[in-house]
């Protein structure tokens, strides 16, 4: 089994990798997966490798992880010689993964880009982490100085993109907010789940517990109501969420999101690194970034 843990960037995606691979999953070694910034103080839970090849094939459709407004189903098809060439590179990942009986990882791009690495999988399973948007966006707006209302756009696509993406292959949804109010509980509930799926599970739920800090809990929303910010499709998706049903929400993004998305990468049009390393690498390949 390929557990797939997707979430929105500040989500709680990284805790929730962690007590995964706490729960006997392999999703790497220890020194790769417990890289830490000031951010991340308990680490990113993520296989480096794997999210830089994400950044470069975001780079390849003209992406970037805070611009997906034009992120649509054909630059995959109009660049996948380039996507294709990028992942090849990381088929001995994979099947030094696949010599273990089950494994995971993890990457909020990986809401954007699954269909790239759906070949890659057996019998994945998503585990789809879900936090306050508000709260998204407090904390993006703290790190990345990103408006409130692009936040919780962003939030938005990569949410519903997570969604549709793993629509045909089983889930399971981890409440970011609850796992911090109760994590005995919650890392109980997932461990059963990860358990029913099929996962071969060696770690205790209590020997996981001391790993939630919540004093990391650093953007927490006390003053506002997420509808406040919301629009109403995203208030409507955020409450289904909420409850657990994700089958009933609403899927393609609102209206109001991509508008809001594109005055944010309008306000903000800079070339990243990883799209200016893929031009120069394509005009050395004489590809012309065709």
């Amino acid at each position: 089994m390929e557990v797939l843990i997707l979430g929105m960037h500040r989500s709680g995606t990284s805790l929730v990798s962690a007590i995964v691979n706490k729960l006997g999953i392999f999703g790497g070694d220890a020194e790769t997966l417990g890289r830490s910034t000031e951010w991340n103080p308990k680490g990113y839970w993520e296989y480096r490798r794997f999210t830089q090849a994400n950044n470069r094939i975001l780079a390849a459709l003209g992406a970037r992880w805070d611009r997906v407004a034009g992120l649509g189903d054909a630059p995959f098809a109009e660049h996948e010689a380039k996507i294709a060439s990028v992942c090849a590179k990381l088929e001995p990942t994979f099947r030094r993964f696949g010599e273990h009986p089950d494994w995971a990882i993890k990457d909020p791009r990986l809401c954007l880009l699954l269909p790239v690495w759906r070949g890659f999988l057996r019998n994945p399973l998503a585990v789809v982490v879900v936090r306050d948007p508000v709260e998204v966006a407090l904390s993006l707006k703290r790190r990345n100085q990103m408006p409130l209302m692009a936040g919780i756009a962003l939030w938005e696509y990569y949410m519903k993109s997570a969604l549709r993406h793993s629509r045909h292959m089983p889930r399971l949804l981890v409440d970011y907010n609850a796992l911090l109010r109760d994590p005995e509980r919650e890392i109980s509930a997932l461990r059963d789940g990860l358990a029913r799926s099929g996962a071969t599970l060696s770690g205790m739920t209590e020997g996981v517990r001391g790993f939630v800090d919540e004093s990391l809990y650093r953007s927490r929303n006390l003053d506002v109501q997420a509808e406040e910010l919301l629009n109403r499709k995203q208030a409507e998706f955020y409450d289904a969420l909420r409850q657990d049903r994700p089958d009933a929400a609403e899927l393609a993004v609102s209206a109001g999101g991509l508008e809001v998305l594109g005055l944010y990468e309008a306000a903000h049009p800079e070339i990243s690194a990883w799209q200016k390393k893929w031009r120069h690498f394509s005009e050395r390949l004489g590809g012309s970034g065709k």
